[in-house]
């Protein structure tokens, strides 16, 4: 695995992606069961996910690059092993558990992220960040942030807290899927069979030594 595979930015873009695609699959098979019109529109009336949407993911598709670099930026300041970053998966996980409609999606994921690591930070770390520059990070007004930040805390119903075992378990987690998605062991490789060797056999009284023969 690479330096730039193991960054931390890079590893929750990864997790990021699978959880989107995942979340993409549920859709497609909510779809295939060929549920009524006015079910799906009840179902995601209200969604509390929409609020997190990025108006430019959202007419230009998934930015996952954009993205990207906002980690970096943020591991850089913060350092790369900050224990603030593994809670955030920590929080996601409990939205989607509290609000079994809110979804994860390219739409939402560069908001949804910034405004967890920030929550995140302040709960796990003395230093942390001030909101004006996540803020200036995702090109919206301070005041919008703050309030993206109120919503986020009010969707995990100001469970912030995470335990010693739910920090060593996601852990566990996030290094067993990236050491299965970059580090997959190598099939040894076999060597060409080779033809066997012919050998002569001597007849009895027979010698190498053509003297003698």
């Amino acid at each position: 695995m690479s330096a730039s595979q193991g960054h931390i930015a890079n590893v929750l873009c990864v997790l990021f992606d699978t959880v989107i695609e995942n979340q993409q699959h549920q859709a497609v098979e909510q779809d295939a069961e060929m549920m009524p019109e006015e079910d799906k529109e009840s179902m995601h009336e209200g969604d509390p996910s929409d609020i997190f949407n990025d108006p430019g993911d959202v007419i230009n598709g998934y930015n996952r690059d954009s993205l990207m670099g906002m980690l970096y930026c943020i591991a850089k300041a913060l350092g790369e092993t900050n224990p603030s970053f593994v809670p955030i998966l920590v929080y996601i996980d409990r939205i989607c558990v509290n609000h079994e409609n809110f979804v994860i999606s390219g739409k939402n994921i560069r908001r949804l992220s910034i405004v967890a690591i920030c929550v995140s930070n302040k709960m796990f770390d003395d230093f942390y960040i001030a909101n004006c520059c996540y803020a200036e990070l995702l090109g919206i007004p301070k005041e919008e942030f703050n309030y993206l930040e109120r919503v986020f805390v009010q969707l995990l119903k100001y469970d912030l807290n995470v335990t010693t075992e739910e920090y060593k378990a996601y852990c566990s987690h996030m290094r067993d899927y990236i050491l299965e998605k970059f580090c997959k062991p190598q099939a040894p490789q076999q060597e060409p069979l080779r033809e066997p060797e012919q050998t002569h056999i001597q007849e009895p009284g027979q010698t190498n030594d053509p003297m003698i023969n």
